[in-house]
């Protein structure tokens, strides 16, 4: 007589991709409508907090970025902006992208 075992059941991990791209949403909103009148401390912790969001989503879709390798400055722009666009191919609603 032949035992089957059974395969434990693997829990996904990190958070889900819906709340993650919740924040995404949220944080997205916030980030794209900074003016020049916000502080620099503010609108760079706004900066930080949603490329964290874009990093974790991308970690969860299995995505490469380079969100936290690179300094502040045109290049991180440029990455975000890649990285926005990867997103939305894989079906994220970000709202600022169109």
């Amino acid at each position: 007589m032949a035992r089957f075992r059974r395969r434990p059941v693997l829990a996904p991990e990190g958070r889900p991709i819906e709340a993650i791209a919740a924040d995404l949403r949220r944080l997205g909103g916030r980030f794209h409508a900074l003016d020049s009148r916000t502080s620099f401390a503010k609108a760079e912790a706004v900066r930080c907090a949603y490329d964290h969001k874009l990093a974790e989503c991308c970690a969860a879709l299995g995505l490469a970025h380079l969100l936290g390798v690179l300094d502040a400055g045109p290049e991180l722009d440029h990455e975000r902006e890649r990285v926005e666009d990867r997103l939305v191919d894989c079906g994220v609603r970000l709202p600022h992208a169109a």
